[in-house]
Parts: structure tokens; C-alpha cells; sequence
């Protein structure tokens, strides 16, 4: 997937979750962008650089603010819109989830049937963020996988109206409003997109006023249930086709009882599940485990290949859990600045640092800091300390130490490090 492509929607799970509008939402766009760029990414000749974090962003997002040549209003508005909630994101609770390097990758989670339960995301902004995001990434995979006539894939989302929801009219003059709409539209394209990538998508809803109404228009079958909403029945006979006594019929529909229609057909078509204790006394009793692997036995036979139980992915321990001590990071720190080979590279880096572009001094320090401490987050601690005692010792580099610098080399020599490749 084309860096570019991966950018622009990543702006659009933002959009999804918080709506920004005008001239935010062409900020947030600026800074995501240079969050890329500034971590090695290449949107012109579309190369890959070091990992992006919700940290990163975050950096990128304060140093922005104060290049801003707005007033203070201005500022204010895109701290609250955009900074506050990435903070948000990075707090704690989160973190583990949203601002972590190690994680299953999407190769993995589509390899097996996977339940992704987002209900103890109890914030419907958070969990819209996380939808999309889950959305785009398997978007993504796919696209990259390239055309398929056949099913590759069957992706089911359950309360569907968390990430595709319908915006009032009413409200829909509202820029926020209109912010959303957009957003969510973009997210139904991707949907309808994966058809021919050979990802097969269910939408489910118990509200349908409150899905979509693109979202579906885009489904090709749709299969109606029992609803006691009037607004909800009429809303699905009218998008089925549903005559008058279909229409009264969704509010009595049975177990077993559905209204259909599907690509092939030109009116909608009742169904029914046969069920007939009477006829087969069989139906009246209990079914049992034991009832089902002898019913399912023949088709395991036939199928081998759904009898075999995969093995589920093993989630590699996220950075943000792996952080030591405060205490053990200064213990490493006075060992390595009174190292005789910390001394000789130290003193040589700070004679070189008026060579701003080489950035010796920052590359010395951030090699060394993610060497000792392992990950991101606890490096930009080491870094700190490294050069307070460094500079006690053996004096101050002339220039002072660029932050941007460091959370850049930081974010390469984490990356080298996770990847077991050489740091030197």
C-alpha cells in the first residue's frame, strides 16, 4: 500500500472517531504527515521508515502547535481537538493498546477465526477509533494482496453503526456533522472496494435508522429480522423493497422467519427455516455436543482441512509493559559514562558537534540509551541522563541537544533493535 494511501486514511480513523473540521482538519492532516516524514518515511518515493507510535505523534502534534501563526484561540482549538484526545490515547489505560511496537501483525490475526471483543471500550469514540483502524489495516492487507475472483476472507461487524453511522439531516449543515458524514462515506467505498479484493463484509445492526445509509445501499443481500421500531421497519422496507403486508410482517416475524433480497433478486422474498417437531420428534429434544461432532463427522471427512484446530498467534510482549526501573536505568547510566569507550566516543562527538547535520552527540547518546534500557519510551529518560552526567565529566557538547534529532534516532535504534539487525 502506497504511503500516501496509508496516510490519508489514517486521517480518515481520526476524522471517524473525532470529527474536525476547516482548517483543523487540514492540520491534523500536516501533522501526521510530518510525523511520517520525520521517522524516515518517504511519501514521494514511497519507502518505508522506523515504526510510528501515538507518542511520535504526539511529539510532532506539540512542536506544531508552536510553529503555528495563529492566535492563542487557534491554538487552543487544535490542542483540544487534536493534542488532548492523542494524550488520551497514550494515557496508561491504553497505552498497551494504542501505543504499542510489538503486536500482532495482520497476517496473523486474519490467519485463524478471530473475535475482536470491543465492548469493554466502554467510550464509543475510542472504539470507533479502534473500528477503523482494524477496517483500514485489513483494507490494506488485501490490497496488497490483489484481485480475487474468489472468497478470501469473511469480515462480520456487529453494531455496525459505531463506525458507519448515519448523520441526521438535521444536523448535517453542521461542519462537525458534515466532517463525519465524509469520513464515514470514505470508510463504506473501502467496504464496497473489498468486494473485489476478495473480502467478503456482513454488516449487522439491531438499529438501522442509525447505520449508514450508503453503508446499506452498499450491501448487496440484506436479510431482515423481527423490529418493533417503526422508523427501523420502514427504513428497511423501503431500502428491500417491501410491499404493504411484507412491511407489517417485520414486526411478527418468528424464529426461523426472515425477509430477503439478494443481488439476483427483484423483490424481496420470505423465508423460513423449517421447523416441524410433529413431523421429526427428533426436534423436540435437546442437542448435544455429542450429536453435533456425529453430525459434523462426514463433513470433516469430506473437508479435512476445518478439522484441523490452527494454532492461535502468540501476542509478542508490548514495549510499554517492559520499562524498567527508574533506579536500574541510573545504575546503567553511571556504569556506562565511566566506561573508557563511552569517554573516547563521547569527548570525540562533542568536538564534532559543530557539524550540525551529523548530529553526533544525539546519535551517541540514543545508541547508547536504547542499547541499555530496550524500548522508546524509557530511551528519551536515558538520553536525558546520559548527557547530564556525561556533561558533569567531561564537559557540554557546544551545540545544544535537538529533541526532534533524538526522537528520531531513538525511533531507528528501536526499530534496528527489534529487528535484531546490526546498530552500529
Amino acid at each position: 500500500v502506497h504511503v500516501g494511501t496509508h496516510v490519508n486514511l489514517l486521517v480518515s480513523c481520526f476524522m471517524a472517531a473525532w470529527p474536525v473540521y476547516g482548517i483543523l482538519a487540514n492540520h491534523l492532516r500536516r501533522v501526521i504527515v510530518q510525523t511520517y516524514v520525520n521517522n524516515g518515511w518517504d511519501i514521494v518515493r514511497n519507502t518505508r521508515g522506523t515504526e510510528i507510535t501515538l507518542e511520535s505523534l504526539w511529539y510532532e502534534a506539540e512542536k506544531y502547535i508552536k510553529t503555528m501563526k495563529y492566535g492563542s484561540e487557534m491554538r487552543s482549538d487544535f490542542r483540544g481537538a487534536i493534542l488532548a484526545r492523542i494524550e488520551d490515547l497514550c494515557d496508561q489505560s491504553r497505552a498497551a493498546i494504542f501505543n504499542a511496537t510489538a503486536h500482532l501483525s495482520i497476517d496473523e490475526l486474519l490467519s485463524v477465526p478471530t473475535i475482536v471483543e470491543l465492548k469493554y471500550l466502554a467510550d464509543s469514540d475510542f472504539k470507533s477509533f479502534v473500528l477503523s483502524l482494524l477496517l483500514i489495516r485489513i483494507y490494506e492487507h488485501f490490497d496488497k494482496l490483489g484481485s480475487s475472483d474468489r472468497l478470501r476472507n469473511l469480515l462480520v461487524i456487529d453494531e455496525a453503526h459505531s463506525v458507519l453511522e448515519e448523520i441526521p439531516k438535521a444536523v448535517d449543515s453542521n461542519e462537525i456533522a458534515s466532517a463525519r458524514r465524509k469520513t464515514t462515506d470514505q470508510l463504506v467505498d473501502i467496504i464496497a472496494e473489498s468486494r473485489d479484493l476478495g473480502l467478503g463484509v456482513i454488516i449487522i445492526d439491531q438499529n438501522a435508522t442509525r447505520l449508514s445509509r450508503n453503508a446499506l445501499k452498499a450491501c448487496h443481500t440484506k436479510i431482515i429480522h423481527t423490529n418493533t421500531s417503526e422508523p427501523d421497519r420502514n427504513l428497511l422496507a423501503s431500502e428491500t423493497g417491501c410491499n404493504d403486508e411484507q412491511k407489517l410482517q417485520i414486526d411478527v416475524l418468528r424464529v426461523g422467519e426472515v425477509i430477503m433480497r439478494g443481488p439476483e433478486e427483484t423483490v424481496p422474498v420470505n423465508v423460513q427455516v423449517f421447523y416441524d417437531p410433529d413431523a421429526y420428534p427428533e426436534m423436540k429434544r435437546k442437542w448435544t455436543n455429542d450429536d453435533v461432532i456425529a453430525r459434523m463427522r462426514a463433513f470433516y471427512e469430506n473437508h479435512p482441512k476445518f478439522a484441523e484446530t490452527p494454532k492461535p498467534p502468540v501476542l509478542v510482549e508490548a514495549d510499554e509493559i517492559r520499562d524498567l526501573e527508574p533506579a536500574s536505568i541510573v545504575v546503567l547510566v553511571e556504569d556506562t559514562v565511566h566506561d573508557g569507550g563511552f569517554q573516547e566516543l563521547y569527548l570525540r562527538a562533542i568536538s564534532e558537534n559543530n557539524f550540525l547535520e551529523d548530529h553526533p552527540v544525539e546519535d551517541l547518546l540514543c545508541y547508547y540509551a536504547v542499547n541499555l534500557t530496550g524500548n522508546s519510551r524509557a530511551a528519551f529518560d536515558a538520553v536525558n541522563l546520559l548527557l547530564e552526567r556525561a556533561s558533569l565529566l567531561y564537559g557540554s557538547p557546544i551545540n545544544p541537544i535537538q529533541s526532534d534529532v533524538v526522537r528520531r534516532l531513538v525511533g531507528r535504534y528501536t526499530h534496528l533493535l527489534a529487528d535484531g539487525s546490526e546498530m552500529g
